[in-house]
């Protein structure tokens, strides 16, 4: 006995709900990882870690990339800083839960 075949309209509404699932399921994965490197920097103020530029960023502000811990942020750099170069940056601070992580240049 066979089974009658889905319509259009109800293949595109369990794709869109399968969609939200997957998105909100990314958004939750990202915040854990957050929150999980806000504990782990929280008593680790000033200590240094090297970041690389990824790109120009907006308003003075740069992307940069801080390979030891998968953490890409915002930060306002001295002078210019082009793409793939190295910073030093000091941790200001890790605001548990804000899940917010601040970093300076050195």
């Amino acid at each position: 006995m066979k089974k009658p075949l889905l319509s259009e309209e109800t293949i595109t509404l369990r794709i869109a709900i399968a969609e939200a699932a997957a998105s909100a399921a990314i958004k939750a994965e990202r915040a854990s990882r957050l929150h999980w490197r806000a504990v782990y920097l929280a008593d680790k103020k000033d200590s240094l870690w090297d970041g690389i530029v990824l790109d120009g960023g907006s308003a003075g502000y740069k992307t940069v990339i801080i390979p030891a811990l998968g953490l890409e942020t915002q930060i306002k750099l001295k002078g210019k800083a082009e793409p793939n170069e190295k910073v030093e940056l000091v941790l200001l601070s890790s605001k548990i839960p804000e899940t917010e992580i601040i970093f300076s240049q050195r």
